[in-house]
């Protein structure tokens, strides 16, 4: 989610070399409208945003029991501590400064898809 085009586009096609669907939404309410007919798995969410910003969105998606376990990662342009903080307090799992190299996007969006698969598999209860 990103009202930058350029950076979205870039990132969306440094995505399709992992397995996973990918989606861009240039604002706040798009993604949070496509969430409500397809929740994600993970969200790259930039912070400054026209109207809902980044922290509003993952605020709400996090108070979702339909979208609560979406992992969000945010990025932004203007990186603090106290930046950093608050948007974790939202629930985001990383807050990384742009520019962003899209590889490496790419491979912590893989990591944290493995990573949630792997405790989807330990939750799982035994079977007799």
């Amino acid at each position: 989610v990103d009202d930058d085009e350029v950076v979205r586009r870039c990132h969306l096609r440094s995505l399709c070399g992992i397995n996973c669907t990918t989606q861009g939404a240039w604002n706040g309410a798009e993604a949070l409208r496509e969430m409500e007919r397809d929740p994600f798995d993970v969200v790259l969410l930039d912070l400054r945003m026209p109207g809902l910003d980044g922290f509003q969105v993952c605020r709400t998606i996090k108070g979702d029991s339909e979208t609560a376990s979406t992992v969000v990662i945010a990025m932004t342009g203007y990186h603090t501590h106290e930046t950093e903080a608050r948007i974790l307090e939202c629930g985001a799992v990383r807050c990384l400064s742009k520019p962003i190299a899209p590889s490496a996007v790419a491979a912590l969006i893989d990591t944290v898809l493995e990573q949630a698969a792997t405790a989807k598999r330990r939750r799982r209860p035994a079977r007799t």
